[in-house]
């Protein structure tokens, strides 16, 4: 299933019946993708316990912050900005996850995505970061930032889309469980 424009910001996502146990969807193990300016992030299928994404996708995406220094900054700029107040090195310093939009099957694979508002429209920005083992770290040097832009609008259209997926997902477990 497509939600949103995958030349832009879509969520593409599905459930693979054989990578769950017959008459037991209640993980729903599947595929999610999101398209960034029509770029798939991850960059490779990974299994998504979609259940548990959906739901935090509407929760995370219900919740864009609105910040227009953010919003206007060039794209590396806000991403790199975004990524240190998530992941900070001070550790007297609470990290500010409120921009992070990133599903937890994507974080295995190194891949980010942050999303900021305007008020008007809702800025997404993605990058595969290099994780550097040796120093315990990403590497962000000359990284490739994706960026999207939709309207406050589409954002709600999607998340609606979301939570009708996410309801079908309940029901379908309910009728497992009545077996």
């Amino acid at each position: 299933m497509v939600l949103g424009d995958s030349y832009d910001f879509s969520v593409i996502l599905d459930v693979v019946d054989k990578w769950n146990q017959k008459d037991s969807y209640s993980f729903y193990n599947g595929i999610l993708t999101f398209y960034i300016g029509g770029i798939a992030f991850p960059h490779e299928m990974v299994n998504a316990t979609l259940g548990c994404e959906v739901s935090n996708l509407v929760d995370q995406f219900s919740q864009v912050p609105v910040n227009k220094k953010l919003f206007d900054m060039k794209k590396e700029e806000a991403f790199l900005e975004i990524y240190h107040n998530i992941y900070q090195e001070d550790i007297d310093i609470d990290n500010d996850y409120r921009y992070d939009m990133t599903p937890f099957c994507f974080v295995d694979n190194d891949c980010y995505v942050f999303a900021v508002s305007d008020g008007q429209r809702v800025r997404f920005l993605a990058s595969v970061l290099e994780y550097r083992q040796e120093e315990g770290l990403h590497g962000l040097d000359n990284i490739e930032v994706a960026e999207a832009y939709i309207s406050v609008d589409d954002m709600a259209e999607l998340i609606s889309k979301l939570k009708t997926q996410l309801q079908i997902f309940i029901n379908e477990n309910r009728r497992f469980d009545t077996k």
